[in-house]
């Protein structure tokens, strides 16, 4: 893959990963505006990972049987469009529907992302190029979330969406600029190369990790917000985007992971490693200060995308062919936990307080983690 290739998949990465976080800083914003509850406006995170979690497995499958490009282009066409009716759909249920419609457009546009990186490269460089763009979906995590802290302090929260609208039309074009992704005939397709990588040893366990652990980082990075309002009410929608800084150092992670793992003797060191790092952010959730939560979730972040860079770039690795079916089945995993953690845990918040829920995500994470000791090294 040539230099101008990758950076044009990678900024294509930045911008679909900064329309999935948009929302997220200001919910407590909308849901005074729209007058609607915390746990309905977090419907805007929720609705759009539900089909993250079913459709990758249809897309996975069709990135085998067609081209990554192709599935990439029209589904970052139809995105361009849907973020730009947000300028003018004015009542919150409308909103909703239209983030629901982005959650069946985004999984084909991360499916084919991931599969073209890893299509497009010598095996031996794969984990380099997942690695990569892992490390975009970070940054693009981090970036919606700031410009929509910056819009709803300074313009109004609905032109984040407008901005994005116009950045994805400029990914649309850059798209029909990258090469095709020829590719041999695929094989083992159909519901068979799902249950055939699922009994790859070590898979199973891998997504399952996964979908625990993601399940109380999307919670907390859900609800935070409202955390952060509560401890300080006057806190403006930009100041609460900054707690998502701690992105940033996840991006440094991802990109060094490879190596990271090589010193921590191999991908299940650096997962192990990673985990125990979110761990202490985790736990650190539950002290009832603003600067202990802003450094809270920096941990959170750098133990989280340690593990998920080495994890998606170590299952790539390993897989002798379906890499489709792979990152179909990562990313549904992956996304299934993020929709079940970002709305469930809200009712434990709202009935129990802050303490119980940050107990209540502490266990459902030391499940996951303990479900990543029987990690082995792939068929």
């Amino acid at each position: 893959m040539s230099v101008s290739t990758l950076s044009a998949v990678l900024f294509i990465t930045v911008c679909a990963f900064g329309t999935l976080y948009i929302p997220q800083p200001i919910l407590p914003l909308i849901a005074a505006q729209l007058g609607v509850s915390m746990t309905d406006v977090s419907l805007l995170i929720s609705v759009t990972l539900v089909p993250l979690g079913i459709a990758p497995l249809v897309y996975g499958y069709l990135t085998e049987a067609s081209s990554a490009r192709r599935v990439l282009l029209v589904a970052m066409g139809l995105l361009a469009v849907n973020q730009g009716l947000f300028l003018v759909v004015e009542a919150f249920w409308g909103l909703v529907l239209l983030r629901l419609m982005q959650g069946l457009l985004l999984p084909a546009i991360f499916t084919a992302l991931m599969t073209y990186c890893a299509n497009m490269v010598r095996v031996e460089r794969v984990r380099n190029a997942v690695s990569y763009y892992i490390a975009a979906t970070i940054l693009g995590g981090f970036g919606g979330r700031l410009v929509g802290g910056l819009a709803g302090q300074y313009l109004h929260w609905r032109w984040a969406f407008g901005c994005f609208a116009g950045l994805l039309l400029v990914c649309w074009w850059l798209t029909t600029r990258l090469p095709s992704d020829a590719r041999p005939k695929p094989q083992h397709l159909g519901w068979r190369a799902f249950r055939r990588v699922l009994s790859w040893p070590g898979y199973l366990h891998a997504y399952l990790g996964l979908l625990l652990v993601f399940a109380t980082f999307a919670s907390a990075l859900t609800l935070v917000p409202f955390r952060l309002k509560h401890l300080d009410p006057s806190m403006s929608a930009f100041v609460i985007s900054l707690v998502y800084s701690g992105y940033l150092i996840g991006f440094v992670l991802a990109v060094m992971s490879t190596r990271l793992s090589a010193r921590l003797r191999g991908d299940l060191g650096g997962i192990l490693a990673g985990a125990a790092i979110y761990a202490l952010g985790l736990a650190a959730l539950l002290a009832p200060n603003v600067a202990a939560v802003f450094a809270a979730t920096l941990t959170m972040s750098a133990g989280f995308f340690l593990v998920h860079a080495t994890l998606s770039a170590f299952l790539n690795h390993a897989a002798p062919d379906n890499k489709g079916v792979v990152n179909g089945l990562y990313l549904s995993f992956y996304y299934t936990g993020g929709a079940l953690g970002a709305y469930l845990p809200g009712f434990l918040l709202r009935a129990h307080g802050w303490t119980a829920y940050n107990l209540g995500l502490l266990i459902i994470f030391g499940v996951g983690a303990v479900t990543w000791v029987g990690l082995r090294r792939g068929p």
